[in-house]
């Protein structure tokens, strides 16, 4: 069994398949792609087991907290200063009847979300980000990728990324600012205007 108390893990799932990460930054437990799959990395188990692990070579505190839902970050202080490293689970829906996993990534040279879906191109949600807000003026889904879940996906990724970048929202976009209101648990990031301008 692992010397590391469970409470020392960081849970990063994507609905699929979960990953346990200690505050050290070693990966010890992993089933992937299916939560039931055999486990890849076990050292939860045995403190002698495979396991990848990310941190500085030398002498370090670590610190670690949670930003969005699905990520982690853990900061490493050493003698030459912080060094901060980034765990984010792979943003993925899966959609019975297609039986297809969607992929999210932003596509920054292009201000913009993509999907894909089983590697073909199923949508983007295009941005305008600035230090203070993020806009998200269009979202498009490919016609054979309708009704699907990519719309839903795109809006979810988009909106965390928001989230843990600390940028409120403008949602121009009809269907981000609808997907919101259906969602209320994104409402706290959607931009408040502060105005007191009365003339």
């Amino acid at each position: 069994m692992s010397s590391v108390p469970i409470a020392e893990h960081a849970l990063l799932s994507d609905c699929h398949s979960t990953t346990l990460v200690t505050r050290a930054g070693s990966v010890d437990w992993l089933c992937f792609p299916r939560f039931d799959s055999p486990s890849t990395f076990a050292r939860l188990l045995d403190e002698g087991a495979g396991h990848p692990s990310i941190r500085p070579a030398g002498e370090h505190e670590a610190t670690r907290r949670y930003a969005g839902r699905t990520r982690t970050r853990a900061t490493f202080q050493t003698t030459t200063g912080a060094h901060a490293t980034r765990c984010r689970a792979p943003c993925t829906v899966r959609d019975s009847p297609m039986s297809a996993s969607v992929t999210v990534t932003d596509a920054a040279d292009r201000s913009r979300f993509e999907t894909r879906v089983g590697g073909e191109f199923g949508g983007f949600c295009r941005y305008i980000r600035t230090a203070d807000l993020v806009v998200y003026p269009h979202t498009e889904v490919e016609s054979a990728f309708e009704g699907k879940g990519v719309g839903g996906a795109l809006a979810r990724a988009a909106l965390d990324d928001a989230r843990e970048r600390n940028l409120p929202v403008i949602a121009i976009c009809p269907f981000i600012a609808g997907w919101m209101r259906r969602h209320p648990e994104y409402l706290d990031v959607a931009y408040q205007n502060r105005s007191r301008v009365s003339d």
